[in-house]
């Protein structure tokens, strides 16, 4: 085998020296060049874990202020309808206030108005009375000038008064 590796024209010395070369060269690579290289690649990959993680955090939190936000919306909304049926509410008792106030109003009015009439009613029955009592004189004396005796005209002037009343 030694004949073969000299008519090859391999040198063992030469071979031997590449071999310490090319394991020093292994070295120097792997310390210097590859092993930075694998911290940066594993402090890259490290750091793209965190910020997926930390997106999907914000994401999350985002759902959550999304919800929040509607449920507060949807709070509002209630709210909204709450006063606005308060409001309404206020307008109709306002409104029956008001119907209860212009009726006691009219009452008053209608009162007021019957206790004129009555008034009117009593003043011309007075009136009335007082032209039926003369209208009875004047009968009374065209009768007493006719000739009725006196006892009889009182009689008539009493039941007139009595027809009157």
């Amino acid at each position: 085998m030694g004949e073969l590796v000299e008519k090859l024209g391999i040198d063992g010395k030469l071979i031997i020296a590449q071999i310490v070369n090319f394991t020093i060269l292994l070295f120097v690579l792997k310390r210097y060049v590859y092993g930075p290289i694998l911290d940066l690649l594993e402090k890259r990959e490290k750091s793209i874990l965190e910020a997926k993680e930390f997106s999907d955090n914000i994401e999350q939190k985002m759902i959550e202020i999304e919800m929040i936000s509607q449920e507060k919306v949807n709070e509002g909304i209630r709210k909204a309808e709450q006063i606005i049926n308060q409001a309404q509410e206020r307008a109709r008792e306002k409104e029956r206030e008001i119907t209860i106030q212009a009726m006691e109003k009219s009452k008053k009015i209608i009162d007021e108005a019957k206790w004129l009439a009555e008034q009117e009613r009593e003043k011309i029955a007075a009136e009335l009375k007082s032209e039926m009592g003369s209208l009875v004189v004047l009968a009374a004396e065209k009768i007493i000038s006719t000739g009725i005796k006196p006892e009889d005209l009182n009689h008539l002037e009493k039941e007139a008064l009595k027809f009157i009343e």
